[in-house]
Order: C-alpha cells, then sequence, then structure tokens
C-alpha cells in the first residue's frame, strides 16, 4: 500500500506540485505527460545521472542471495543524479539489518557500504532490492577488503607474544 500526498491544490503549469510518494519526492505540473518531470530538488544535477557498464557477471552477482562476507562493499548504482536521490538511497540501505552506514558519492554513482562488525551481513540480492525500492538500478556489488583496524589486530596479538 502506498500513500500519496499533494502539497498544493493550486498547482499550475508554471507553479508545479510536489508529490510525496512512499517518501520520495517527486515534481510535477498539470502539463506533463505521465505526471513526472523529474527531481524537484536540484533538476540541475539530473540532468547527467551516472550510468555504469556493466558484465554479465556482475549483473549475476547482483542476484546472489548468499550473504557477503565481507566488512563492507561498494555499490554502482546507475539513475542517481541529485541530493535527494542520495539521501532516498541511503534511507533504504540502513534500514537492512547488518547495514551500519552508507555514503553516496554522486559524482560517481557509487555508494560505500559498511556493515556492523558483529551481526548477520545482506547478500547483494538484499543490497539490489534496497536500491530499487529507492527508485534505481544495482548493476555492480564490490565487497570491500577486511577493514584495516581489523586486519593489524592479529599482527599486534603477534607482536605482543614476541
Amino acid at each position: 500500500m502506498f500513500t500519496l500526498f499533494l502539497s498544493s491544490t493550486r498547482a499550475t503549469a508554471s507553479r508545479p506540485a510536489a508529490l510525496i510518494f512512499t517518501g520520495l519526492l517527486f515534481a510535477t505540473s498539470l502539463g506533463a505527460v505521465g505526471g513526472l518531470a523529474g527531481c524537484a530538488s536540484a533538476p540541475a544535477y539530473e540532468e547527467k545521472p551516472v550510468t555504469h557498464a556493466a558484465t554479465e557477471a556482475d549483473l549475476a552477482y547482483v542476484h546472489d542471495t548468499t550473504p557477503i562476507q565481507s566488512d563492507g562493499a561498494i555499490l554502482y548504482v546507475n539513475g542517481m543524479g541529485c541530493p535527494l536521490c542520495a539521501t532516498n538511497v541511503d534511507i533504504q540501505l540502513k534500514r537492512l539489518r547488518g547495514v551500519q552506514s552508507a555514503d553516496v558519492n554522486l559524482d560517481t554513482g557509487r555508494i560505500v557500504v559498511n556493515f556492523k562488525p558483529d551481526g548477520p551481513r545482506p547478500s547483494p540480492k538484499q543490497l539490489a532490492d534496497a536500491v530499487e525500492d529507492s527508485g534505481f538500478t544495482l548493476v555492480r556489488v564490490e565487497p570491500q577488503a577486511q577493514r584495516a583496524d581489523a586486519a593489524k589486530e592479529p599482527a599486534l596479538a603477534t607482536e605482543a607474544a614476541r
């Protein structure tokens, strides 16, 4: 079930109304075909969203349901083009069990996701579903290596034992 709110009942072609639809904000005008004219927060950004090329192997891994074993991942997302996009993707990813943070870079179309140190890890499919729920397409997931501080701990333990 979706909820739709109209911000103004006096919208005209020269003064668009904002539609809030399941937490996403879209601009529309009465004369627009299809009703959606783009992102209301920064239309200039929307003109040049980043598009990543993906191999068949990349796309197959995006649909994998096996939890990611690394401490984080870099997500390559197509279609993001404005600050509101970043907020929507960030919110959806942080709702996933095991996600600690999500840092969106609109210039590169990448999101760095860090997972909680102790706990379950999401699968690439769960990450893809969260990105899709925010209106975009995840085309590649690149697991990150272990965090530097975690990698140093065994070395420090070995050094202390000497």
